[in-house]
C-alpha cells in the first residue's frame, strides 16, 4: 500500500516535467508550442490547423511539423503534410492548411527543431468528414463570429422545416434547420482571423458584424473577399463595411457580387436578418444546382452521381473519366496483351517443349523458357510504349472571373491527369484549393499521399496520387492577385485591345456600357487589335456570377458556341482560350506533356477604360 501511495505521489510531482495534451515543450531551445484545436465538421475545403510558437530564447529557430506524426494510410486517406518554419524570438501563430482529403485515426503532432522531436498528444482536429469532398448533399456550414448570436440563429434554423431526401428508400438527413446546416462559433475575434483564403474555404457562408469587419485586419479583410469571389456567402450585420472596387452592387444597396459568390449587408442583427440568412443557406434539392463548389460542366454533374447514394451499389460506369475523359477509352490495351500472353504460352510451353525434344535437348529447358519469358517482357513493355508512350496526358478546363480593377483572379477548374508511368510529385500554387475527387465506389488507387508546403508557399504533392494508366481528376479552386488583363483603348468610337493574358486567344468579345458588343478572333499573346462591331441581339439582364453559372453549365459539352452574347453583363469581356489556361498551372510542368485546354475569362473592366 505503501509502494503504491509513493509510485502516485512521485507520478503527480513528475507531471509538470511533462507538456500538457495540445503542447510541445523545447526546454534546450526555449520553444513552448500550443496547439489549438477546431470544432466541428467539414465537408469540403481546407482545414486550418493553427498552433502558437512561444520562442523565449535568443536568434533563430527552424521548426518542422508534420501533421499526423504517425499514419495507417488507409484507402482514400492522407498520410501526412508537413511543413517549415523560421521563428525569431516572440510569439508567433502559424497555420498549415490540410488538403481536402482526411486523415487516419492518429491525432498526434510531430514538432522537430534542431534534431530533437516531441509529439503533440491530441494536437489535430480531425474534423473533415470523409472523402465526399465536393459538399454535395451535406449540411452548409457557417462560421459565426464571436459577436453574432449563435443561439437566436440556430433558433431560426430549428424553427424551418427543410425537406427531407431519399435515396434507395432512405432519407438522408432530418428535417429540422440543425441538419440543414451547422452553425460554428468562432473562439476568436476577428483581428485573429486567418490571413489565408484557403482556411475559409470549408465554410459555405461567414457572418459578422461591421464593427469586426473593421476589426479585421487589411489582409483578412482582402482573404475574406478572394473566399466570397471563389463561391462564399458573406453576411455583414450593420455599418462598417467596406466594399470592394471593381464589383457590382445591386441597384438597393444590399448585395454585392463579388466573382461566384456575393456580399449580403443588413442594417442589425434582427429576426428579418436572421431569416434571411436562413433563406440565403438554400436547399439540398438534388434537382438544384446550388452546390457548394460548382465544377464544370457534365464533370459536376457526374461528381453529383458518384457521390449521391443511388449509384453505390450499382453501375460501373459511375466514374469520372466517363464524364471527363482524359484519354479516348483510357484502357491499356488489354486484347493485344492477352493475345502476346496466350503467344507466349504457346511457345514457352509446348511448341518449346516439341522443337527440344525433337533436337533431344530436353536440358536446354531451364534457360529458354527464362530467354522467351524476357522476349515477352520486353515485348508487352514495347506494345504498351508504343499503344500509350510514356509521355503524361493533362487536360484542363476552366473559368476565370478577373477584377482588372482590384487584379484579382478567381478560378474554377477540372484537372485530368492520365500517365503511364506514375509521376512521383505535382505541383499547385499555395492560393489553389485541390480537391481529389475519388470514386467512394472503388478501392485504394492510390497510397502514401503526402503533402508538403515549401518555404515558398507551393504544394507539393508527394507520393502516389496518381496511379499508372489510371485517370485522376482534380477540382480546382483559385483566388489570387495577378498582373495579366486585358488593356482596351478607344479610337473613334472602336475599342483597341492589348493581350497580356501571356496566351493567345481563340474568340473575344467585349460588351461596352450599353448594348454596343465588339468581337475579334486569333488573338496572339502581346498583340493589339481593333475590334469589329457585331450584332447579338438583345440583351439579356445579368449579373457576372450568373454569366459565369451559364458557362459553367456547357463549357464541357462545348455548348458556349451556341450561347448569346446577350448574356454578358455590360463593361465585360469574354475570351475562349484552347491553347493553355492562363490562370491554372499544369501541375506536372517540369515534364513534357500533352495537353488538351478549354479555358473561359471574363474580364471585368474598369470604368476608365470603357470610355470612348
Amino acid at each position: 500500500m505503501m509502494c503504491l501511495r509513493a509510485i502516485g505521489w512521485y507520478c503527480l510531482l513528475a507531471l509538470p516535467l511533462w507538456a500538457a495534451p495540445g503542447t510541445a515543450v523545447f526546454k534546450t531551445e526555449n520553444l513552448h508550442i500550443e496547439a489549438h484545436l477546431n470544432r466541428g465538421t467539414l465537408y469540403h475545403g481546407y482545414t486550418a490547423h493553427r498552433f502558437t510558437i512561444h520562442h523565449s530564447g535568443t536568434g533563430k529557430r527552424t521548426i518542422k511539423f508534420t501533421l499526423p506524426s504517425f499514419s495507417s494510410n488507409n484507402d482514400h486517406t492522407l498520410k501526412a503534410v508537413t511543413r517549415t518554419f523560421i521563428i525569431t524570438p516572440g510569439t508567433r501563430d502559424v497555420t498549415i492548411l490540410q488538403p481536402p482529403l482526411p486523415f487516419s485515426w492518429s491525432d498526434y503532432v510531430s514538432v522537430e527543431c534542431n534534431g530533437h522531436e516531441r509529439v503533440i498528444e491530441r494536437g489535430l482536429s480531425r474534423r473533415l468528414e470523409g472523402i465526399q469532398n465536393t459538399g454535395w448533399q451535406q449540411p452548409r456550414v457557417v462560421l459565426l463570429s464571436r459577436r453574432v448570436d449563435y443561439v437566436e440563429l440556430n433558433n431560426a434554423l430549428d424553427a424551418v422545416s427543410m425537406p427531407s431526401h431519399s435515396h434507395g428508400g432512405a432519407a438522408r438527413w432530418g428535417t429540422t434547420g440543425s441538419d440543414h446546416a451547422q452553425l460554428e462559433s468562432s473562439a476568436e475575434e476577428t483581428s485573429a482571423w486567418s490571413e489565408q483564403w484557403l482556411a475559409y474555404s470549408g465554410y459555405d457562408m461567414i457572418v459578422l458584424s461591421g464593427e469586426e469587419w473593421q476589426l479585421a485586419s487589411s489582409a483578412t479583410r482582402t482573404a475574406l473577399h478572394r473566399w466570397v469571389s471563389a463561391g462564399g456567402k458573406l453576411v455583414v450585420l450593420g455599418e462598417g463595411y467596406t466594399a470592394s472596387t471593381g464589383w457590382p452592387m445591386d441597384p438597393a444597396g444590399t448585395v454585392q457580387y463579388m466573382g461566384f459568390g456575393q456580399v449580403n449587408l443588413f442594417a442589425a442583427e434582427s429576426d428579418q436578418s436572421r431569416d434571411a440568412i436562413v433563406t440565403l443557406l438554400g436547399t439540398h434539392d438534388p434537382d438544384s444546382n446550388q452546390n457548394t463548389i460548382p465544377m464544370l460542366g457534365p464533370l459536376r454533374r457526374a461528381t453529383e452521381r458518384i457521390h449521391n447514394d443511388e449509384i453505390w451499389y450499382g453501375s460501373e460506369d459511375a466514374d469520372f473519366n466517363s464524364a471527363f475523359p482524359v484519354i479516348g477509352g483510357a484502357r491499356a490495351p488489354v486484347r493485344l496483351v492477352i493475345g502476346v500472353l496466350t503467344l507466349f504460352v504457346l511457345v514457352a510451353g509446348p511448341i518449346n517443349l516439341f522443337l527440344l525434344n525433337r533436337k533431344g535437348r530436353r536440358a536446354w529447358f531451364l534457360w529458354t523458357l527464362p530467354a522467351i519469358s524476357l522476349v515477352t517482357s520486353g515485348l508487352v513493355f514495347a506494345v504498351s510504349f508504343f499503344s500509350e508512350g510514356i509521355t503524361p496526358r493533362v487536360r484542363t478546363e476552366a473559368i476565370t472571373i478577373l477584377n482588372q480593377t482590384e487584379q484579382d483572379a478567381v478560378t474554377l477548374g477540372t484537372i485530368g491527369i492520365y500517365a503511364p508511368i506514375a509521376p512521383s510529385q505535382l505541383k499547385f500554387s499555395g492560393h489553389s484549393e485541390v480537391t481529389p475527387l475519388l470514386d467512394p465506389n472503388a478501392g485504394d488507387t492510390g497510397s502514401d499521399r503526402r503533402v508538403h508546403w515549401t518555404e515558398g508557399g507551393e504544394q507539393l504533392l508527394n507520393g502516389k496520387w496518381v496511379s499508372s494508366r489510371v485517370p485522376t481528376h482534380f477540382s480546382i479552386r483559385t483566388s489570387e492577385h495577378t498582373e495579366k488583363r486585358i488593356v482596351v483603348t478607344w479610337t473613334g468610337g472602336r475599342p483597341e485591345i492589348l493581350n497580356s493574358l501571356g496566351t493567345a486567344i481563340k474568340q473575344f468579345t467585349l460588351r461596352g456600357t450599353s448594348d454596343d458588343f465588339f468581337t475579334a478572333t486569333d488573338i496572339l499573346p502581346g498583340e493589339k487589335v481593333t475590334l469589329n462591331p457585331s450584332t447579338a441581339g438583345i440583351p439579356k439582364r445579368s449579373t457576372i456570377n450568373e454569366f459565369a453559372n451559364t458557362l459553367l453549365e456547357s463549357s464541357a459539352e462545348k455548348e458556349w458556341e451556341y450561347l448569346s452574347i446577350g448574356l454578358m453583363p455590360e463593361s465585360t469581356y469574354w475570351a475562349v482560350i484552347d491553347r493553355g489556361s492562363p490562370f491554372l498551372e499544369n501541375p506536372l510542368a517540369d515534364r513534357k506533356t500533352k495537353d488538351t485546354t478549354l479555358s473561359h475569362v471574363i474580364g471585368v473592366l474598369p470604368p476608365e477604360e470603357m470610355t470612348p
